[in-house]
């Protein structure tokens, strides 16, 4: 419901504008995983937007170094950890050893 929720807020820029259509897409795609299992549900293979897969390496970083009611924040070697451990499953490849190389060099 979130992600269609996203989509209709973004949803109201011109569609002839670049940047409403990747932030269409992404509050769209950005909860369905590199496997393809997450939410919404797709009926077909489709390789998510590039912006989609950076957004979701970011998103992941954010929520586990967020202090949250029922936890402390995460340290960055359990979160980097937690980040490799999840490319080629939920999180695209690529997108993740960009973010890597962007926060180690």
């Amino acid at each position: 419901m979130r992600a269609y929720l996203g989509t209709s807020r973004c949803g109201g820029r011109s569609r002839r504008d670049p940047g409403a259509v990747r932030e269409t897409t992404v509050a769209y795609e950005h909860h369905i995983e590199y496997d393809g299992s997450g939410y919404p549900n797709v009926r077909y293979a489709r390789t998510l937007h590039r912006a989609t897969q950076c957004f979701q390496v970011c998103d992941v970083y954010d929520a586990l170094r967020t202090r949250r009611p029922f936890r402390d924040p995460w340290p960055d070697e359990r979160i980097m950890s937690h980040l490799h451990a999840e490319s080629g499953r939920s999180l695209y490849p690529d997108a993740v050893e960009a973010f890597t190389w962007m926060l180690v060099g």
